[in-house]
């Protein structure tokens, strides 16, 4: 029995150590893949670019799960009040013909549909070239690298937006591109927006006119990643292609398939793999999967029994948000860049300005820190000592320190905090009167 029990405590000590050692190799706080999830804060997630759509929408975003038909059946009876934006952005998406056809009504009726895809449904291929399939117009092409240049002049800028697959900061070759070419784009309501600088014919982002709507496709996942998004240009380049985009409701497609979705087939192309596949191509989740088929052998051979019975674990959801902060900074204190970081507080602060204050940003100087300081009762030299700072130490500065964004910051953190002060103190004159 002391055999048993030593073979046992054996086993279980090298189990331990294997694990330890396994672990221990794989230090790496970012998973390189490309996940691709709308609300994920790796690099190849989206939380980034959700948050920007979010800020933009007119009201509170309304998100499809399972009530596709519900929310866009609304959305079309209200359509002559308002316009509605629907988005999906999935590297699969997978739609029915039933739900394609409502969302061709929906656009329609003057809405807007934003897909950012690989694949093309089917109704809009044949509306495009007058066939249905994706094979014969969807060019793919993998490359190291691909630039992208607007069509329009008033967007060019002197250096394209160029884009790669890096994982684990090196250039990795599998990046996959999906193109268009414009030879399929010769009537007038097919209107080409973005195109390959290297091959102006691959068209990359491009929109159909359909009656009173407009429906955008983009073909390429990559710009809309936290990646690229915590760039200067990559943030411009997102920026530039939501603007083709009208002021309008965003209705958000978690892109899942529905559960309550008619079989009546899939308008696009799914390449849907199980869970074991996607655990034994990941080399440190398939070691840890044969390690726990180890262990459950391990108990059924021991025969090893509980004296007790289980005690229920309650698990509390997580609060992710300081995860993502960590992420971002991480990767910004990595480089050092913290003018990007003072560019990103401020196009912040000045949306905040134009879009709860009222005020227009396109000219700072005296006026408009006057227009501030009149509408929201707050000194006009806090205001001007923000733009100043930024214009002196930040933006006229190519050597930004960490002291002069935490100063940067704190001026702007002194701005909101005056204004919650002069918001309670009208709120008690209200109250008194």
């Amino acid at each position: 029995m002391k055999n048993r029990n030593a073979i046992i405590i054996l086993i279980i000590v090298v189990l331990i150590a294997l694990i330890y050692a396994i672990i221990s190799q794989y230090k790496n706080k970012y998973n390189w893949d490309k996940t691709y999830d709308l609300k994920g804060d790796q690099p190849y997630d989206f939380e980034i670019f959700y948050s920007l759509i979010t800020k933009q929408s007119l009201e509170k975003v309304k998100s499809i799960d399972v009530d596709f038909k519900e929310v866009i059946s609304k959305a079309i009876k209200d359509s002559s009040d308002k316009v509605y934006t629907y988005i999906c952005i999935s590297e699969y998406p997978v739609l029915t013909k039933s739900e394609i056809d409502l969302l061709y009504e929906f656009v329609e009726k003057g809405n807007q549909a934003l897909l950012i895809s690989e694949s093309i449904a089917d109704k809009f291929m044949l509306e495009i070239t007058g066939n249905e399939s994706n094979s014969s117009t969807l060019t793919s092409m993998v490359r190291d690298t691909v630039s992208y240049v607007f069509d329009h002049p008033s967007l060019s800028s002197e250096n394209p937006y160029t884009y790669s697959y890096y994982y684990k900061d090196k250039t990795y070759s599998d990046y996959k591109v999906f193109f268009v070419n414009d030879f399929y784009f010769s009537k007038p309501n097919f209107v080409p927006l973005v195109k390959e600088q290297k091959n102006p014919n691959n068209l990359v982002y491009f929109y159909h006119t359909i009656k009173k709507g407009k429906v955008f496709f983009h073909t390429d996942l990559m710009p809309f990643t936290n990646y690229y998004m915590i760039k200067e240009n990559g943030y411009e380049y997102v920026n530039k292609v939501i603007n083709h985009l009208k002021p309008s409701q965003i209705i958000w497609d978690l892109a899942y398939p529905r559960k309550d979705s008619e079989d009546d087939g899939a308008s696009y192309i799914s390449k849907s793999k199980s869970p074991i596949d996607f655990i034994l191509e990941r080399k440190e989740l398939a070691v840890a999967w044969y390690l726990l088929l180890s262990v459950a052998l391990l108990f059924l051979v021991f025969g090893i029994r509980r004296l007790q019975n289980p005690i229920p674990v309650i698990n509390y959801r997580k609060n992710t948000s300081l995860n993502f902060v960590e992420t971002i900074s991480s990767i910004y204190k990595h480089k050092s860049a913290y003018k990007e970081i003072a560019h990103l507080k401020m196009e912040h602060f000045l949306w905040f300005l134009r879009n709860k204050i009222g005020v227009s940003t396109s000219r700072l100087n005296n006026e408009t820190s006057k227009e501030i300081s009149r509408k929201t009762g707050i000194e006009e030299k806090v205001v001007t000592l923000i733009f100043e700072h930024y214009e002196n130490r930040i933006q006229g500065n190519s050597n930004v320190t960490q002291e002069d964004i935490i100063l940067f910051n704190s001026k702007i953190t002194n701005f909101h905090n005056k204004l919650k002060d002069e918001q309670r103190r009208k709120q008690q004159l209200r109250k008194s009167k």
